[in-house]
């Protein structure tokens, strides 16, 4: 009998090589990541007779969700705005009366009319809750929120502009990119 070959396929994560669609694989950067990294600089600090550690030397930061995410995720921002206590009563009231129309108005309509009227009252609609939608909105829905994984990276950035604290800043804020993930399929 013949064996298949064996194939290699280069990928950038697990998730490249599951086909059930509901499985999820996450990479995630939070506070524990730059804990860990700081971990590092301060062990190499030490074993070359350095008292610097991590913090004198560079800055972390986490990647927060940006504007393109806030699109992805418009309908439940908009959702949990509206469902929480954060508009004003006349807000609210407004949001609630466009939201009437919208039902009423979708009703009796079909196709291109349809998604016309709805575009017209979600954008309504989401003018009055766009000012909510802030950065420290977007941490909290994506830290408190089932969508707590959100892919999120890091930076390391240097204190110093020094080439060589801008190098190894670089590699550090790539750790990931330090491995070669493969797949294999027999």
């Amino acid at each position: 009998m013949k064996s298949l070959p064996t194939i290699f396929i280069k990928i950038q994560s697990a998730i490249d090589v599951i086909t059930n669609s509901s499985t999820s694989i996450y990479t995630v950067a939070n506070e524990w990541t730059l804990n860990h990294i700081r971990k590092i600089i301060d062990a190499a600090m030490e074993v070359a007779g350095s008292t610097l550690k991590a913090d004198d030397l560079f800055d972390f930061e986490l990647e927060v969700p940006n504007a393109d995410c806030e699109e992805d995720y418009r309908e439940e921002f908009v959702e949990k705005i509206i469902m929480g206590d954060v508009l004003t009563d006349e807000e609210q009231t407004l949001v609630e009366s466009y939201q009437n129309q919208k039902y009423e108005s979708l009703r009796n309509s079909k196709g291109v009319e349809y998604r016309k009227i709805r575009m017209e009252y979600d954008d309504l609609i989401y003018s009055i809750v766009r000012p909510y939608i802030t950065t420290k909105f977007i941490e909290d829905y994506f830290d408190n929120s089932h969508y707590g994984y959100y892919n999120r990276g890091y930076k390391v950035i240097p204190k110093q502009d020094i080439e060589s604290h801008r190098d190894l800043a670089k590699v550090l804020s790539n750790l990931q990119n330090l491995f070669d993930i493969n797949a294999s399929y027999d």
